[in-house]
């Protein structure tokens, strides 16, 4: 079932756990392969993140379940964060069905042709990303989502500014951090590329370089 990397091969029509009909793949990555479904069960189109096959990606895997569960508890976060549906096995894959949401603020960007968008709009998604950091920062012990870009920032609809952190993939908590390569690299804060101790403030300097990033173009 898996590609000689342990992605999964997934296959157009496919009925995953006789309930998720593959209709296209949205993305891939170095955790796994991301693709859109329809639920049968629930009538609605969801996004299914298939998790690479490997004992360190299965790990990764977990511990993002663990966080996007804690975070589920927080009552703040319920607008600002991808909702998590359901957790199950498939062909040896560990896969996360999340809601489906519209696309991210890199297609925006291309969107407006590189020429940014206007600052009333950068501060409402400004505002909105404060409140998931806001958050993870407070939470005991704290966490660093570690790959905050405008590719990992969803629209909720294609016609409104609200929006969804997601792909919690890389995130850690502060006391139990596992990489020293993290961040992509137009977003890397000034600590990981030296290969320093960090903290949540690098979440902080990759959204300022987005926040620039956004209303610039």
């Amino acid at each position: 079932y898996d590609d000689k990397d342990g992605h999964y091969i997934v296959i157009q029509g496919e009925e995953i756990l006789q309930r998720y009909a593959v209709q296209e793949v949205l993305g891939k990555g170095s955790f796994g392969t991301v693709i859109k479904c329809l639920d049968s069960k629930r009538q609605e189109a969801v996004a299914l993140k298939i998790t690479r096959n490997g004992r360190a990606f299965r790990n990764q895997a977990k511990q993002e379940i663990d966080i996007l569960m804690k975070l589920s508890q927080v009552v703040n976060l319920h607008e600002f964060v991808a909702r998590l549906i359901k957790v199950f096995e498939w062909k040896g894959h560990l896969i996360l069905a999340f809601e489906l949401l519209s696309y991210n603020l890199y297609q925006l960007i291309q969107c407006t042709r590189f020429r940014g968008v206007s600052l009333d709009l950068t501060r409402k998604f400004a505002w909105q990303m404060l409140q998931v950091l806001d958050a993870l920062g407070k939470h005991k012990p704290a966490i660093i989502h570690c790959d905050l870009k405008p590719e990992n920032v969803l629209l909720k609809y294609n016609n409104r500014s609200g929006i969804r952190v997601i792909d919690f993939g890389s995130a850690c908590y502060a006391d139990k951090k596992q990489f020293k390569y993290i961040q992509s690299r137009f977003y890397r804060s000034p600590e990981v590329i030296l290969g320093l101790e960090y903290s949540t403030a690098i979440d902080r300097w990759s959204l300022g370089c987005m926040l620039v990033e956004l209303h610039t173009g």
